[in-house]
């Protein structure tokens, strides 16, 4: 075995999912393993799939891998014809061929699978008399004969096995463990893809101004110059959009997007016919973008795509993803423009009218929504459309970003057709990057999705997102890293102990507190804070006027970090003061993160609201976290650790309840009001010994986005 690396260790049953190989098995030194395998269709010869399978998708559409030419009809028309092997040993295949309205050649697909084909093998049919006798040729496209093979890998090998597979699991319902090696002195096998498509395959359409699949070789979208009408073809330039032959041919024009091209394989490509309901991707010659990246703009009025696709109308269920940016009043994204009552997820301002969605469900059981990677809370049947607009559009796509937006198990069974932004008088004004689309249960994959989505798109970052990008809608957010990317003031203004000299301090290019700014204020006395700005866009900044209150950022030696990152320390008597005006203790959430330097007497760390309305989030006393709410304590034994205190009440949550690290604490009745008395580090003579590094208020219950934000924030502090 000298000559190979062991790259990954695969342990499971035959319930899990087939992983990426690409590469060659072995078994450990044990015992056999029993293993489903499916080998790289370029090398093992089997027949065409003629029908969809939930393991390899639908059936593959060969439309990409045409070599000789572009085919179009009168009208719409498909047939069944026999095809000719040009190169390679297959036989006996039969294909359909489909022409849409316009005329557009739209797929080519096994009818009859015939026997021993490979990828990439060279075919050819020819269209009946009555559709031009037209002579197509093309290589089966990847995917085209995929096949799951069981095989017992034997332990006692003295090396793998002698041929690479592309995908594989364990094929019992016993666990066993297989190693994935690589070849030490040359790579004999393609290495796993990195495109969206290759670790979630089988969409049934996929739409995208990136690359979403390695081996998807056709054109990215087809464009139209206003100056003359004139289309063309626009590929790709590396993993994006070729920018440069997109910008020369439509120069100081618009440029309206006819077709946007179905990178999945099974050419379900998104078109419009009509001229002046094509979306932009062009405007007097400016590129349209969101977040740097190019997108499709959609007016709003006419702009729509019509899709048309069996593979996504009529089906059992359908888990769609898009990223988009818009602050439109209302619209709807996918519908069926056959009838007025088949329609996805309606966001409508002002609207109180509960009914979110048209016939979009699977059997009665409704969707289930996510909006940057977060359920919001949706109760169907009390949701106004004004709400799910708030949700959808105000906490998410309105933002300079944009969302990654996800429809997960819906259906479309009784639909005819499917569009985007096609029903009338709901369309879509906004920018649209991408559309992936899926006729089987993702589910189980849909946080990877969408961190794919949002890692290419700025959406939100996947690790240490600004907070408020993913989480809006705060009351109030203090922190020393950036929680906001539409936020353009400072983190905190710092006084000068030596000649009470004051300076803003901002945030450096990561989103961290400018500590070279700090430093280059320093002159070796204390820095203390003497305000803390609102992140949240609400300008409720906390204040300290009396400089001997004021929390420390540098004493005469410099920063006082807290596991490496920068903190207020509160000593003595320091305290941000804080007003409680527009809260409600019945309806709130707070997030803070804080260390104690001892767990002695009563310390008044995070007090929102005093007496008889309280909101502790928490204080600390007889030697506990004491969080109270109004009349309650809820005690869990305080520590000196660097903590995320979390205390969350209302209707959702259906009482107060207390959360450390995540985990809840405990529960009580819930209750309402507020009283004035806020502070955040201390008050009379209780106040914090420690140090503060972030505190988050909502005016709501954020119960169903609790674990969402607490991720945020224990993946950026380490907690």
């Amino acid at each position: 075995m000298n000559n190979w690396k062991l790259r990954s260790v695969i342990t499971g049953t035959n319930t899990d999912d087939l992983v990426e190989v690409n590469g060659h098995l072995a078994a450990p030194s044990t015992s056999d393993v029993p293993v489903l395998v499916v080998p790289f269709g370029h090398l093992y010869a089997a027949s065409i799939r003629a029908t969809a399978s939930d393991t390899f998708g639908p059936v593959s559409n060969q439309v990409p891998g045409i070599t000789n030419g572009t085919f179009t009809h009168t009208g719409a028309a498909s047939g069944n014809v026999a095809s000719t092997t040009l190169t390679g040993e297959g036989s006996g295949a039969f294909f359909n061929y489909t022409f849409l309205a316009d005329g557009t050649l739209s797929t080519i697909t096994a009818n009859t699978g015939g026997n021993n084909y490979k990828v990439g093998d060279k075919l050819r049919i020819t269209t009946s008399g009555a559709h031009g006798s037209q002579v197509i040729e093309f290589r089966l496209v990847d995917g085209s004969n995929s096949v799951s093979l069981g095989m017992t890998i034997p332990h006692d090998r003295t090396s793998p096995l002698p041929f690479a597979v592309h995908r594989a699991r364990v094929n019992s319902a016993s666990s066993f463990t297989f190693h994935i090696l690589d070849y030490r002195s040359q790579q004999v096998f393609p290495r796993p893809q990195d495109k969206l498509l290759d670790k979630h395959p089988n969409a049934a359409a996929a739409y995208g101004l990136r690359l979403l699949r390695s081996a998807y070789l056709g054109p990215c979208i087809r464009v139209q110059r206003s100056s003359d009408n004139a289309l063309v073809d626009i590929g790709f330039k590396g993993d994006s959009i070729d920018l440069q032959a997109l910008q020369d041919f439509v120069g100081e024009y618009d440029g309206r997007v006819r077709t946007f091209y179905d990178q999945s394989g099974n050419g379900n490509d998104a078109e419009q016919t009509g001229t002046s309901a094509r979306p932009n991707i062009i405007i007097g010659g400016v590129l349209q973008t969101v977040n740097g990246k190019p997108a499709l703009d959609f007016d709003g009025s006419d702009d729509k795509f019509a899709i048309d696709s069996a593979d996504l109308y009529g089906q059992d269920r359908v888990d769609a993803y898009m990223h988009y940016q818009t602050d439109e009043g209302s619209f709807i994204m996918l519908s069926d423009p056959d009838a007025t009552a088949r329609a996805s997820f309606v966001p409508q301002n002002n609207s109180t009218s509960p009914s979110l969605l048209l016939n979009y469900d699977i059997n009665g059981v409704l969707p289930t929504l996510y909006v940057n990677g977060v359920k919001p809370g949706i109760v169907y049947g009390t949701t106004t459309r004004d709400e799910l607009h708030t949700m959808m559009v105000t906490n998410g796509a309105s933002h300079s970003n944009g969302a990654i937006v996800v429809h997960e198990a819906a259906g479309t069974q009784g639909w005819t057709d499917i569009g985007i932004s096609n029903y009338s008088s709901f369309g879509f004004g906004g920018k649209l990057t991408e559309m992936v689309l899926y006729n089987t249960d993702q589910s189980a994959n849909r946080e990877n999705i969408e961190k794919d989505m949002a890692l290419h798109s700025g959406a939100y970052q996947v690790e240490d997102a600004p907070l408020l990008d993913a989480y809006g809608g705060a009351h109030a957010a203090y922190s020393l890293r950036k929680l906001n990317s539409d936020y353009t003031g400072a983190a905190i203004r710092v006084r000068r102990s030596n000649d009470s000299e004051e300076l803003d301090i901002g945030f450096d290019s990561d989103g961290n507190l400018d500590i070279a700014a700090c430093d280059a204020f320093f002159n070796g006395s204390n820095l203390t804070v003497k305000k803390w700005y609102d992140q949240s866009g609400n300008g409720n900044d906390v204040t300290q006027s009396t400089n001997s209150a004021q929390p420390l950022l540098y004493n005469t030696s410099g920063l006082i970090p807290l596991d490496g990152r920068p903190a207020l320390r509160f000593v003595g008597n320091d305290a941000l003061p804080f007003d409680s005006t527009g809260l409600d203790i019945g309806n709130m959430s707070s997030f803070a993160v804080f260390k104690l330097s001892n767990t002695t007497g009563i310390q008044r760390a995070i007090q929102l609201s005093g007496s008889p309305n309280r909101w502790y989030a928490p204080v600390i006393a007889g030697g506990n976290f004491q969080y109270s709410y109004a009349a309650a304590n809820i005690t869990p034994a305080a520590n000196t650790n660097n903590n995320l205190h979390t205390l969350i009440a209302g209707a959702t949550q259906g009482d107060a309840e207390a959360f450390l690290n995540g985990t809840s604490a405990g529960t009580t009745t819930l209750s309402s009001g507020i009283s004035a008395s806020g502070t955040i580090g201390g008050s009379g003579s209780d106040y914090l010994n420690g140090f503060i590094q972030e505190v988050v208020v909502y005016s709501s219950d954020q119960s169903e986005r609790r674990l969402g934000i607490e991720r945020n924030i224990t993946n950026h502090y380490d907690l």
